[in-house]
């Protein structure tokens, strides 16, 4: 199965828990992929092997959402 988890941030208490989450995952066979704006993501922070990283613009604009979708 593929698992898509998308952040707007990541520091902190969100880093850790998504990246635990993240190792399970692929640990049980899943291919994750993490949404991330890169003004927001260090890639080296990330610290998990086998994981895809896809880089997209965040917003709060709610009508910017179809936008995300399609990248």
């Amino acid at each position: 199965m593929k698992i898509v988890h998308v952040v707007e941030t990541w520091i902190g208490g969100v880093a850790n828990y998504v990246r635990a989450l993240m190792v399970e995952q692929r640990n049980m066979g899943h291919e994750i992929v993490l949404l991330c704006d890169p003004r927001n993501l260090k890639l080296a922070n990330i610290g998990v092997a086998g994981i895809s990283v896809v880089h997209y613009r965040s917003s709060r604009n709610p009508l910017l959402i179809p936008r995300l979708l399609t990248s």
